[in-house]
């Protein structure tokens, strides 16, 4: 609803005072306050049944929500986890299941149990532990140039490439001779 001022409860209030002076149409007003003629004819509604209060702002919130966990439920999983400190989500899954008191249907999936135990502050938040990235190549250390040399074939259709170059200890490429061979002839390409 573009209302384009402070309070929305002061314009519905205007609304309803300029509509009942009797001056202005219905469809003049709501296209005044820039709102459409359904919700024009709802302010109305809810100011002839309910008065003054029913202009004011109302929750948007949801009054029930009816897959909630029972709080029977919740108050098991609290006290299970603060008698065992230690035991995670599963292990109290499990425990509720053997318990004859809860019945089978009612028990909550693992996720569940654990954003209860969250919301209690059961929980620790742990920090993630930094990413570890194994070195695949092995470590080389020359020590004098050339010594180090790294060779390719690859083969295609028509020709085949040698490719000759050296490193040092960061892997980075010295000098890099390429040479094309092609099945055809015995002459080499330089690039």
């Amino acid at each position: 609803m573009p209302w384009g001022v402070k309070s929305m409860e002061s314009e519905k209030q205007k609304f309803v005072l300029l509509y009942e002076t009797g001056q202005f149409t219905k469809s003049d007003l709501c296209a005044q306050f820039g709102i459409s003629r359904p919700t024009g004819d709802a302010i109305l509604k809810r100011y002839q049944n309910e008065g003054w209060d029913a202009l004011s702002e109302r929750r948007r919130r949801p009054g029930h929500h009816p897959f909630t966990t029972a709080k029977e439920i919740e108050d098991a999983i609290v006290a299970k986890r603060k008698k065992h400190i230690h035991w995670g989500a599963r292990k109290i899954i499990e425990l509720l299941r053997r318990d004859p008191k809860v019945q089978a249907a009612l028990i909550p999936s693992e996720t569940t149990v654990n954003n209860i135990m969250k919301r209690h502050g059961l929980t620790m938040v742990r920090r993630k532990a930094p990413r570890r990235i194994e070195d695949r190549q092995p470590v080389y250390d020359p020590k004098e140039p050339n010594e180090i040399w790294r060779f390719r074939l690859y083969s295609g259709k028509h020709q085949k490439m040698l490719d000759l170059g050296h490193e040092r200890e960061s892997g980075r490429v010295l000098q890099e001779p390429v040479g094309y061979y092609r099945s055809l002839g015995s002459h080499l390409n330089q690039a």
